[in-house]
């Protein structure tokens, strides 16, 4: 993915990264279960 000027934004930058963490997280619960 090219780095532009949208990931600059701080609010978008920290959904993206919450967004990732809250995949994970998921993820290892369904694969616990």
């Amino acid at each position: 993915m090219p780095t532009g000027h949208r990931l600059s934004i701080p609010g978008v930058h920290i959904r993206l990264e919450e967004s990732r963490v809250v995949a994970r997280l998921e993820r290892i619960s369904l694969t616990r279960h």
